[in-house]
């Protein structure tokens, strides 16, 4: 059975590798920019707007803790 460390410990190995990090990260930008766009165009409750928007925004800070992490 896989217990947390062994978990952290695969992430990082696939992580170690440049282009599934390259990948990752292309995918997450295109991820954040989709929810900031449907957070302001999309006719939606306030609370879902700002929802996906503080969503976007933690995404935004987890790639750059990606790129300080990877370097």
């Amino acid at each position: 059975m896989l217990n947390l460390d062994d978990i952290k410990l695969k992430i990082q190995e696939w992580l170690s590798v440049n282009s599934n990090l390259i990948q990752l990260k292309k995918l997450l930008n295109k991820v954040a920019f989709i929810l900031i766009i449907a957070a302001y165009l999309l006719p939606l409750p306030v609370w879902l707007s700002d929802l996906l928007f503080w969503l976007a925004i933690s995404i935004a800070i987890f790639l750059t803790y990606l790129e300080y992490k990877f370097k």
